[in-house]
């Protein structure tokens, strides 16, 4: 194990993610894991070692507003190439629909990759949180739209736990559709329990899919999201 002197966790928190990495939205995953295992490490050193909760503060917050930035811009799910290619191969020749799409990043690295997918959020540019869009999005509610058209998967990433959205998209799934959930499990900050309750009777985890994207997976520290394949039944 490494140790961390504090002249080099000054030097950390000073980083700032998107000019170092120079962030796309795609991301290189071994530089992003050691820039978030390096900062877990400064977390650990400071509670272990001296327990000065003022730098671990900062160390959080620093890791914190590069986090929020990265949201504002791209969305909650960070995409790596390998996610991405792993997902458009399991979306390839299918009809696709990404509801509650956000500033619909993943909708458009998808459709560079020649997929058949449309992005679905009530919400514009103009009412969003996110800072622009990155691809076309339909602004129409998910939910009425899933009643009257029938798409082979529906990609639904980070929904609220404060509302049933999920559990209502769930809802309009028919037979043989499949869900590509990502977000937490439940009791955590996406999906709420009603969604999770019939998720269990409604649907079926595809172990093997759901292994494929679980590999490329990568979330923020202290984030548990990950990636679910379930076929409806």
């Amino acid at each position: 194990m490494i140790e961390l002197k504090w002249e080099d966790i000054e030097t950390q928190i000073e980083i700032d993610l998107y000019e170092k990495f120079k962030f796309t939205g795609i991301v290189d995953s071994k530089k992003l894991f050691e820039y978030i295992n390096r900062l877990n490490g400064i977390y650990r050193y400071i509670q272990i070692s001296n327990n000065d909760m003022d730098k671990y503060l900062i160390a959080r917050n620093k890791l914190m507003l590069d986090r929020m930035a990265f949201n504002y811009e791209f969305g909650y799910p960070i995409l790596s190439t390998m996610l991405l290619d792993k997902l458009s191969t399991i979306c390839k020749n299918k009809t696709v629909v990404d509801v509650g799409a956000g500033s619909g990043w993943l909708s458009h690295q998808l459709k560079l990759r020649e997929v058949n997918i449309i992005a679905i959020d009530q919400y514009t540019k103009s009412n969003s949180h996110f800072t622009k869009n990155h691809t076309d999005i339909l602004e129409t509610n998910a939910i009425d739209n899933l009643k009257y058209n029938y798409f082979d998967i529906v990609i639904m990433t980070w929904p609220d736990y404060n509302c049933n959205f999920a559990y209502q998209i769930l809802e309009q799934l028919k037979s043989n559709q499949i869900l590509i959930y990502m977000g937490e499990l439940e009791g955590g900050c996406t999906g709420d329990d009603n969604f999770f309750k019939l998720l269990d009777k409604k649907a079926i985890e595809n172990t093997e899919l759901t292994k494929q994207l679980q590999e490329h997976n990568l979330c923020w520290p202290g984030m548990r999201d990950d990636w679910y394949v379930s076929n409806i039944k």
